[in-house]
């Protein structure tokens, strides 16, 4: 290189094109190794498009339900029971999946999960049981655990947060299929489209490899190398193997589960996962999405509930896609504090709206504001702590404890979701519709500098940099 520059100007033209030269064959050899990682990310997603599925099942059949579309009598009194018992099922159920992981692998128990996804809708198409639908919660919900943790273990750093992002959108993709299948199908004919969906998933992910870090840890060298050849597309992994090996000998060494709970480092991250489950939740996500037709239609526009559940719908998966190119530009951070702010911004400003309208009257004109704050709050959610969530409560924990503190995140975000949307009505029934978005604004409001604060940046980062990182 220095020789170049003292011969002259003409060699320091031809360094510079040969630099650029080799950036962009570094590059193409970057996508060529990452080619397969997409693959079984994308594959490992139809998981969570079963969970979108199965979340977005109750708010189109909820009618149809009660109006007896499947032969089977149901009042409104079992509905709610029914979807009550689906997130306390899927909350208790979390709780289990991340140690399942840990002894069967990651693979397997995807695999085995859709098995009592498939007899809960083979329940409602063909015994008529309404009751089957509250487990295809418990299931579905199990993936949230078992996808970012696979997906987590298979990505490379720089491509961790994109791939990351892929549990969200399919969650939301799923929902937004949910939708708009249930306006045009009958109960039997929408779950039986829905049943679809958990066989192509077995069908498609049944070929892609184990986790090589989880492989290590079983001291399965030979399938870690086996699997790191497919994902990295290429003959020679020993730098990645020994990567791999290095941080596991570190995660490996027997030490008491009380002296892991006593380090700085799992302190850090507990605090973090819990954090950020109580953000994603008390952000009033999943309370606005159950009662979103309510909500619409005590603002008095043209736009029907139906119209306005698919509309929402597909706010959150059109905005997940922008998310994805940008998270590992970015970085998490700014992209996760900067989407509560504006999430907090919107729900106080539908706070106002229908508290306004309530008491004063509003002009008709203005009718509209709550719609246009409620939809970019889900881009918001969709570009920031939906995803982000995930890919950080995947990202922030030693592989010694990751599947059990998944699982224990998981479980706080099913429950709290089950204690959200009842304390959604109790609120309303004792003051107004516009106090529950005071207290979703409030909370996205100080989750920002919680963010700002405390979530350490893990972009790029291995996992044993951000285990280093929360150890300061």
């Amino acid at each position: 290189m220095g020789t170049l520059k003292i011969i002259g100007s003409n060699a320091i033209r031809k360094e510079t094109h040969w630099e650029k030269v080799s950036d962009e064959s570094s590059h193409k050899n970057d996508l060529h190794n990452w080619k397969f990682q997409y693959i079984a990310a994308f594959s490992a997603s139809l998981a969570t498009l079963c969970t979108g599925t199965v979340l977005g099942w109750p708010s189109q059949i909820t009618a149809k339900l009660l109006d007896d579309d499947l032969d089977f009598p149901i009042d409104s009194g079992q509905l709610g029971w029914i979807y009550s018992c689906s997130s306390l099922g899927a909350a208790l159920l979390s709780l289990v999946v991340g140690p399942i992981c840990d002894s069967l692998g990651r693979k397997l128990t995807m695999i085995l999960m859709v098995l009592p996804l498939e007899i809960g809708w083979l329940l409602i198409i063909f015994a008529g049981d309404s009751w089957g639908g509250s487990s295809l919660e418990w299931w579905g919900g199990s993936f949230c655990v078992t996808v970012p943790l696979y997906i987590g273990e298979i990505a490379q750093a720089e491509i961790r947060g994109v791939l990351g992002g892929l549990t969200q959108f399919t969650i939301s993709c799923g929902i937004l299929v949910a939708n708009i299948l249930g306006e045009f199908l009958s109960v039997g004919n929408f779950s039986v489209a829905c049943a679809i969906v958990p066989m192509l998933f077995v069908l498609i992910f049944v070929s892609m490899p184990e986790s090589p870090l989880y492989l290590q840890t079983k001291g399965r060298s030979d399938d870690a190398k086996k699997s790191l050849r497919k994902l990295l597309g290429k003959k020679s992994v020993e730098d990645e193997f020994n990567e791999i090996e290095k941080y596991i000998r570190g995660e490996t060494k027997v030490v008491p589960a009380m002296e892991i709970l006593r380090k700085k480092s799992t302190k850090k991250a507990l605090a973090i996962g819990i954090g950020l489950a109580l953000a994603k939740v008390l952000s009033g996500i999943d309370a606005v999405t159950s009662y979103l037709s309510h909500i619409f239609d005590s603002t008095d526009t043209s736009l029907g509930s139906k119209n306005a559940a698919i509309l929402f719908a597909m706010f959150q998966v059109f905005s997940v896609v922008p998310q994805t190119l940008i998270v590992d530009r970015w970085g998490r951070k700014i992209l996760l504090t900067s989407a509560q702010f504006a999430m907090a911004f919107c729900l106080l400003a539908t706070s106002l709206c229908l508290h306004l309208k309530l008491v004063h009257g509003m002009d008709p004109a203005l009718d509209y504001v709550p719609v246009v704050a409620l939809c970019l709050y889900t881009v918001a959610f969709s570009v920031g702590i939906g995803p982000l969530g995930w890919i950080l409560t995947a990202e922030i924990f030693e592989e010694k404890i990751r599947g059990p503190a998944m699982s224990a995140c998981t479980f706080l975000i099913w429950f709290l979701a089950f204690g959200n949307v009842k304390m959604f009505e109790v609120i309303e029934d004792v003051s107004e519709l516009s106090v529950p978005f005071i207290v979703y604004g409030t909370v996205s409001f100080l989750a920002a500098f919680f963010v700002l604060f405390l979530v350490p940046e893990t972009k790029n980062k291995s996992f044993a940099e951000i285990d280093k990182e929360l150890s300061r």
